[in-house]
């Protein structure tokens, strides 16, 4: 995963955008699993977490794709504008658990962590 170009950490201000590119490599597995990507405000709890669906961002926790693992050679979000996102520091992780559930069902996830702080 990488934001705007960098696997971070990241320092972006109000003006900028921040867009997450995502890429999968398999290995030749084909199981079934949930993908999760997940934004996550600094010292927040699950309740405040952000959560990437077909339909754009929710607060419903709900993985983004359910089925086979597949080579993903490169998946970009939309443009995420910050002029409106509180000041301070924000996690998104991209997570593949290979247990299809719709649960994060640790210890069986996989996945990409990248910090980013947000300035005036």
């Amino acid at each position: 995963m990488k934001i705007n170009g960098s696997d971070g950490p990241i320092r972006l201000s109000r003006s900028e955008s921040a867009q997450l590119v995502l890429s999968l490599d398999n290995n030749g597995r084909t199981n079934s699993a949930d993908w999760w990507l997940v934004a996550m405000p600094g010292g927040g709890y699950p309740a405040s977490d952000w959560f990437w669906t077909p339909a754009g961002w929710s607060r419903t926790v709900r993985p983004m794709y359910q089925g086979p693992l597949v080579r993903v050679h490169r998946f970009a979000s939309p443009p995420i504008s910050l002029a409106h996102v509180p000041l301070g520091t924000y996690y998104f992780a991209f997570v593949v658990d290979i247990r299809r559930d719709g649960f994060l069902s640790i210890p069986a996830v996989y996945g990409d962590l990248i910090r980013i702080v947000v300035t005036e």
